[in-house]
């Protein structure tokens, strides 16, 4: 009796989709390396812009326009976050009168100060969050009775009803 004979099938032709994978690999990369480049030229142009802002923000601070600082301060903030920034657009709020802004955004920097091990100027932070404090005013919703479908909300955001009953420092 015969063995049986294994055949192997032939070898195939590449496709025309393999051949032109090493093409597509290196197009896509190319594209990746263009999409990284890009955004580091727009971040280098927004921080000199945000740079530009807060050293404008900082002239109107020092001479009392503070209306006229705080938008540049926002502005230099939305391009290239900082704690400096943010320290000092919360002193801007807190020379407009806007307090609640300014203690809250204080404690943002605290916060982030904390994180960023500065403590200098987590201190600072805190201690014109503590200082403002006295000046917060505070609401408190009372639901008794809610009514089916009652709905109580907060800059047009539904608030939870186990938040009714507690006294909140939301601004």
């Amino acid at each position: 009796m015969k063995e049986p004979r294994w055949h192997l099938p032939a070898a195939r032709p590449a496709s025309r989709a393999a051949a032109l994978l090493p093409r597509y690999v290196a197009l896509f990369a190319a594209l990746i390396l263009a999409l990284m480049a890009l955004p580091r030229g727009a971040r280098a142009a927004d921080t000199a812009t945000a740079q530009a802002l807060f050293d404008d923000a900082k002239k109107l601070m020092a001479a009392g326009k503070y209306a006229e600082a705080c938008p540049k301060l926002e502005e230099s903030q939305s391009l290239a976050p900082g704690l400096g920034t943010q320290l000092n657009l919360a002193l801007c709020y807190e020379n407009l009168g806007r307090t609640a802004s300014a203690w809250s955004l204080y404690l943002e920097v605290a916060g982030g100060a904390r994180a960023a091990n500065q403590l200098d100027r987590e201190k600072v932070a805190r201690q014109q969050a503590a200082a403002l404090e006295g000046k917060l005013s505070c609401l408190t919703i009372t639901v008794s009775e809610p009514p089916e479908g009652i709905e109580v909300k907060r800059d047009g955001k539904p608030i939870g009803r186990v938040q009714w009953a507690r006294p909140s420092r939301y601004f």
